[in-house]
């Protein structure tokens, strides 16, 4: 895991929500994400949250040192492959927002 903000850093907020009855199969693969993912070189925060009173919806909290630690992470084999994964017990599309520091 990166160490440094920097001023090209950017915090990633990615909403998943499962189907009725699949949420601790999406917690499992989701949490499967999280070592890998905090091993990546541009990888400063990668944080599996789940919401306080839907256990159906998680919310990853992620910070990267760059735009380009970001895009190459998206190409990693299990991130590619999640979609296939999850397509089965989720609601709906991920959301994922990308955001970065104003000051």
């Amino acid at each position: 895991m990166a160490e440094v903000h920097s001023p090209e850093s950017l915090r990633v907020v990615a909403f998943f929500r499962a189907k009725r009855g699949h949420a601790s199969e999406l917690q499992e693969i989701l949490l499967s994400l999280v070592e890998p993912t905090q091993s990546e070189p541009g990888s400063i925060s990668y944080i599996l949250h789940v919401h306080e009173s839907d256990p159906h919806y998680f919310m990853f909290d992620e910070i990267w040192l760059n735009r380009k630690a970001f895009e190459e992470h998206l190409q990693k084999p299990y991130i590619q492959s999640l979609s296939k994964k999850i397509e089965r017990i989720i609601e709906e599309p991920p959301r994922i927002e990308v955001y970065r520091k104003v000051c």
